[in-house]
């Protein structure tokens, strides 16, 4: 199943959703405030971070 990687500010953390259980999706012109290339090498180590301490790829 196709997932979604996004930032939760939230939650300060990076989340995945299911790609088929999205409803409604919305454009801003709102910018998140960090370029792509920082929050795409962001997502990579706290998925390889995750990895090493679960042993499994995250959800």
């Amino acid at each position: 199943m196709p997932r979604i990687a996004a930032r939760c500010c939230l939650r300060a953390s990076f989340r995945h959703f299911r790609a088929d259980r999205i409803a409604r999706i919305a454009l801003t012109a709102q910018p998140y405030g960090k370029p792509r290339r920082t929050l795409t090498k962001e997502w990579q180590q706290a998925w390889e971070q995750a990895w090493e301490r679960e042993g499994k790829a995250p959800a």
